[in-house]
């Protein structure tokens, strides 16, 4: 314990890559004590002026926050030079740790629980969207890393979102320093990777719908073996359907899930409370109420508190739900009779324990007191000696502790070392690296093992930002690709519509492949030229079909006109050459057909008149003459057949 402060450092609680995390105590005049948590920002991280800019004023929004869903900020400042937050302290878990302990213990979260958990984040999600601040103002405050990491779990049941606003100043970080995402990019929108458009509210949506499909299928619905192929796929591809991951997840679920995932931000809930309204509905509708004692129940099952001395039984079945009224009244009524029934005795039974009680603690008491006596006057020698004897077990023990420890250290750093050679398990390499600089602390390493330590932090920076590079020179291989064959396609006036799809790809990856304001500028500008010259080309490509189409009209009416007059004089052969030729002008024209058929009725050839006559009703609604031509038909047909018999 330390001071820092008005505040006593208790103990550490974690440490991320941003900050570490204290529980503390803040004191007062005559023995005010109140526990909080020490958010306090990273040495390197309070020197980056841009960053902690940003930190301290969104830190200053937050901290106006009143809200059952929102953890509480009290108290914002600088100590030793390390800017810090003084927040509500949370006695649980948070997402993450809860899913691996369903996990260990092999059963999943019960599916009106995780429904529950994400209603209530919704909702404080909803509260801090549509803050304003003394003057009415909208803040338009965002939180920008919804995961299971950022939502706790009380022991009283209660759901709270942590690190609002922060995000921000993290994210500036990231663009400035190119720090690696890893681990956050599965839970982003695709405008917060593309950063293609200005960020709102739904992109925290996103994040909690891909949290929410997680929790009831247990997979995300975006996959990728690596960073750049998962960014790719979030940006491309829509998310999966919750019901492949997990056939038992229900239609209704299925389609609230898919809403919130949908990479079309128009097509999302577009505020948190209609995402929270259709989630309490879906519980309304399976008449489920899911209360905090309920959340907590299970905390407690799956993350038991270590003061309250419980080993988690991994035999035990998860607890079952207090919604169910019939239970609890027959309980409860059980309970009311024997009040009623034994008040009397109970009472008599509780006087009579009480004084055998006060009896035995009086015997007790004396036995103690004269082996007491008896230990003292047999000298000094013996205490001195049963000191002596525990002082020296108690530093076995401490050195064995201690040696458990640094060989943990020695494992972590080696395995730090080992995963840094491999890019695609960075991420995993910093949490080892994490871990031994966290035993560090505990077993205060001599100076060979802090400089191994400080070796493998630079080790491990180089990879990320080699990563990083490499990232960025694939993204703009990849740029430069549709950006070439886009150009190229462009000149081709009929291939528009090839160069609009290249364009547009190359301008939403510009961002991820570094390429500079100016050239994005220029290549908006030239994908809206070709959009408009393809528009134009359409429209023209129409008008000049619309024009053949009446010159080819004109044509089949005339021809068809001649044949008429032919089919009147009687010259059906001449008819039905002028009829063809006024069909393959004008297909559209259906009573051709008929006139078709009428002709080679009159020839007699019934086989090629029916064959024309059914052409005709066949394609025809409402035309006028359908009735007669299937009269002539049945009459063809019925001699057809006539023919056939005599034959």
């Amino acid at each position: 314990m330390r001071k820092f402060g008005k505040y006593r450092l208790d103990r550490k609680i974690a440490t991320g890559g941003m900050a570490e995390i204290f529980l503390a105590t803040q004191t007062g005049i005559k023995g005010f004590a109140k526990q909080v948590a020490i958010k306090r920002i990273l040495a390197h991280l309070s020197e980056h002026k841009e960053f902690t800019s940003m930190f301290l004023d969104e830190a200053r929004l937050v901290a106006k926050f009143n809200h059952p869903n929102i953890v509480q900020i009290f108290d914002l400042g600088v100590v030793e030079g390390r800017y810090f937050l003084a927040m509500e302290y949370i006695d649980g878990h948070n997402i993450t740790h809860l899913l691996k302990a369903c996990e260990n213990r092999k059963t999943e979260m019960p599916l009106e629980l995780a429904i529950k958990i994400t209603s209530q984040t919704a909702r404080g999600l909803d509260y801090a969207h549509n803050f304003r601040d003394a003057k009415n103002r909208p803040l338009n405050m965002i939180h920008r890393d919804i995961s299971p990491q950022n939502i706790m779990l009380t022991y009283d049941g209660a759901v709270k979102v942590v690190d609002f606003g922060i995000a921000k100043a993290a994210s500036n970080l990231y663009q400035t320093q190119a720090l690696s995402l890893r681990g956050k990019v599965k839970y982003m929108s695709p405008e917060q990777i593309t950063r293609k458009l200005k960020l709102d509210r739904r992109s925290d949506i996103y994040s909690l719908g891909v949290v929410l499909c997680e929790f009831v299928t247990g997979q995300l619905p975006h996959e990728g073996t690596s960073e750049l192929e998962l960014m790719t796929n979030i940006v491309y591809k829509p998310a999966a359907d919750p019901r492949k991951l997990n056939p038992s997840v229900p239609d209704d679920l299925a389609t609230i899930i898919n809403k919130a995932l949908h990479r079309d931000r128009e097509q999302r809930y577009q505020n948190c409370r209609d995402f929270q309204n259709c989630l309490d509905q879906f519980l309304i509708k399976r008449r489920v109420q899911v209360d905090d004692y309920d959340l907590a129940d299970f905390l407690i099952w799956a993350l038991p508190k270590p003061s309250d001395g419980a080993q988690p039984d991994s035999q035990a079945p998860p607890p079952s739900l207090s919604s169910s009224p019939s239970m609890a009244d027959s309980i409860r009524a059980d309970a009311e009779d024997r009040t009623n029934s034994k008040a009397i005795p109970l009472t008599m039974t509780l006087l009579w324990l009480t004084l055998i009680g006060f009896l035995a603690a009086g015997l007790a008491g004396a036995v103690w007191f004269a082996q007491k006596e008896v230990q003292t006057n047999k000298g000094s020698s013996s205490g001195q000696v049963d000191e002596a004897w525990a002082q020296e077990l108690a530093d076995k023990k401490d050195r064995e502790y201690r040696k458990k420890l640094e060989k943990k250290f020695q494992h972590h750093l080696a395995k730090a070392h080992e995963l840094t050679q491999k890019e695609e398990q960075l991420a995993e390499a910093m949490a080892h690296l994490e871990e031994a600089t966290r035993l560090a602390k505990k077993v205060d390493v001599d100076t060979k093992g802090q400089t191994a330590l400080d070796k493998m932090h630079r080790e491990l920076q180089q990879a990320q930002q080699n990563h990083e590079r490499k990232q960025k020179i694939e993204w703009r291989k990849k740029y430069n690709t549709h950006i070439t064959a886009g150009i190229k396609l462009a000149k081709d006036p009929k291939k528009g519509a090839e160069a609009e799809k290249h364009l547009a790809i190359a301008l939403d990856i510009s961002s991820l492949a570094g390429v500079a304001q100016q050239e994005t500028a220029r290549l908006s500008e030239l994908l809206a030229r070709v959009r408009r010259l393809e528009q134009e080309s359409s429209s023209e490509k129409r008008t000049v079909a619309s024009r053949a189409q009446q010159k080819w009209a004109k044509k089949s009416a005339k021809y068809r006109k001649e044949a008429l007059v032919a089919q009147n004089t009687h010259e059906y052969k001449l008819a039905v050459m002028l009829y063809k030729k006024a069909l393959e002008m004008n297909p559209e024209d259906l009573d051709l057909y008929r006139m078709l058929g009428d002709c080679y009725a009159a020839m007699d050839e019934p086989e090629t008149a029916i064959s024309n006559y059914k052409a005709y009703i066949r394609n025809c609604q409402d035309c006028t003459f359908k009735n007669q031509a299937e009269e002539r038909l049945l009459l063809l047909q019925e001699e057809s057949r006539k023919k056939t018999r005599a034959r």
